[in-house]
C-alpha cells in the first residue's frame, strides 16, 4: 500500500458522503469534515441501480459510507461504497484540466494534492 492510499483509508473509510457540490470547473465530495476537491471529470459507478443522468449518479452515493479506499499514482483514486457503488477520480494526464487533478483535505490535516 502506498502512502496516498494509507492517508486516504486512514482519513475515508467509515464515513459517510454528506455532501456533492458542482461548482463552475470542479467538484467537492465532502465527507465528515473532510473534502475531496476534483478538478478531473469523477465518475460514479452503481452496482445496485442504473441512472443515465450524470449529476444523479454522484448524488446518488450520498449518506453511503466508504468501505475501501485505493490511489494507483497517475492512474485513479477509487473510493468503494460498500455493494452500492464506486468513485473514480481520474489522476491521468489525459484527464487534467489544469496542473491539479484532485485535492484532498483531512479534517484537522494538512492537503494532499495530485
Amino acid at each position: 500500500m502506498n502512502e496516498a492510499t494509507g492517508m486516504l483509508r486512514e482519513a475515508l473509510i467509515g464515513q459517510k458522503l454528506a455532501a456533492v457540490t458542482f461548482v463552475l470547473d470542479y467538484f467537492q465530495f465532502q465527507f465528515d469534515g473532510s473534502v475531496l476537491t476534483v478538478y478531473t471529470a469523477p465518475k460514479a459507478h452503481l452496482f445496485q441501480e442504473e441512472i443515465s443522468n450524470y449529476r444523479d449518479e454522484l448524488c446518488a452515493l450520498i449518506a453511503k459510507i466508504v468501505t475501501s479506499v485505493e490511489e494507483i499514482p497517475d492512474t485513479a483514486i477509487h473510493i468503494d461504497f460498500g455493494d452500492y457503488g464506486r468513485l473514480t477520480v481520474p489522476l491521468d494526464e489525459d484527464s487534467k484540466r489544469q496542473v491539479e487533478a484532485a485535492m484532498f483535505t483531512p479534517f484537522g490535516k494538512a492537503p494532499w494534492v495530485w
